[in-house]
């Protein structure tokens, strides 16, 4: 950008983060940054970030960006200077993190996890806190099941939101899984994990007791399921259910 803020040049890859093509940001400066503050997830830390940049024209600015869709730009900017010191422009840097983003939520995740499940012999209080920590780190719902596999009983739900936790608890009591077919009482039988990045509109047709057992099923908008078991030296005493639905994100076999 030249020092009065004019668009000098951009870069394919730019337009595609952001999904603004370059002759929109050219014609119509003020529908581009509102186009590009509609995705953000905290508007006035993003404008406040150029801001800063304007105000110490000496100094580079680096942030994370958080989406709305679930991703993560690294933004770094900087005045360009000429050879004789005067400032000549200015440029910006955005990468796309969001992956090295969710690694580091895993393996922070599983650090945290281990602690917690090593500090203390209360498996009640343990299996509680465990679905807090999960959640929004790496699920947007987080619920934890312990007993026989016919007869479980659900010692933890977690979401960021109370009033979707009390929904919750209202909607397993109201429609509780099928002991013999039931995904979560499966692994609790099987020992083994089961995984859904994406969850087709018939694996819920499906699963449904009525239309209005469907109905609720799509309101809670779920995107990705993991079940894993709960195990101590080979035997099964329970299941976390981790699902993303409004952040947008997926499971994968990593």
């Amino acid at each position: 950008m030249t020092p009065d803020g004019r668009l000098e040049r951009i870069n394919r890859r730019w337009e595609e983060i952001w999904g603004i093509d370059e002759q929109t940001i050219r014609s119509d400066r003020a529908l581009a940054r509102r186009r590009t503050l509609e995705q953000v997830e905290d508007p006035d830390a993003f404008m406040a970030g150029l801001d800063q940049l304007e105000a110490n024209p000496a100094s580079g600015f680096k942030d994370e960006v958080r989406l709305l869709d679930g991703r993560t730009i690294e933004r770094y900017g900087a005045h360009a200077r000429g050879e004789d010191g005067e400032t000549v422009g200015r440029v910006w840097f955005h990468t796309d993190i969001t992956e090295r983003k969710r690694e580091e939520d895993s393996l922070r995740f599983l650090a945290d996890a281990t602690n917690l499940l090593s500090s203390s012999l209360d498996h009640e209080t343990t299996m509680r806190r465990l679905a807090q920590l999960a959640v929004p780190r790496i699920a947007d719902w987080c619920a934890v099941e312990v007993g026989d596999p016919g007869r479980a009983q659900q010692l933890a739900v977690a979401h960021v939101d109370p009033d979707k936790v009390q929904f919750a608890r209202e909607f397993r009591e109201r429609y509780p899984e099928d002991p013999e077919t039931g995904a979560v009482p499966t692994v609790m039988r099987t020992g083994e994990s089961q995984i859904y990045p994406e969850i087709p509109v018939g694996v819920l047709e499906q699963a449904a007791e009525d239309e209005e057992h469907l109905r609720l099923l799509r309101e809670l908008g779920l995107r990705s399921v993991m079940i894993v078991p709960i195990q101590i030296r080979g035997r099964v005493f329970g299941a976390i259910t981790f699902v993303t639905a409004e952040s947008g994100h997926t499971y994968g076999d990593d």
